[in-house]
């Protein structure tokens, strides 16, 4: 199966998370900044993150599609990404750490 490159500008998503089902997919993705998972992305080197304006996602998709080996590299950590912080477990060891903090006053 042949992985497929998912866009995803602001306006479509604001959290994102049809970019955290693609990285479990193992899928490298393009956002924008106005997407609240961009700081991960970028920080765990899971796709690229653009502008929201069509030159830079016509960008983006171009350096994709013409390099396999960076779509191989962005997509294994997506799925490392996604395993790591988005994950049933990761979640809910947040929501659980959360509540303590909440209980601790």
């Amino acid at each position: 199966m042949q992985r497929q490159l998912r866009p995803l500008p602001p306006y479509a998503e604001n959290f994102g998370i049809a970019l955290v089902e693609a990285f479990a997919a193992g899928l490298p993705c393009i956002t924008t900044e106005g997407v609240a998972v961009s700081a991960d992305v970028r920080e765990c080197e899971a796709g690229l993150v653009v502008q929201a304006e069509s030159s830079a996602l016509e960008s983006a998709l171009d350096r994709l599609l013409g390099d396999a080996d960076l779509r191989i590299k962005l997509g294994n950590n997506a799925r490392r990404l996604a395993a790591q912080r988005f994950s049933l477990d990761a979640m809910g060891a947040a929501l659980k750490r959360l509540y303590e903090n909440v209980l601790a006053g």
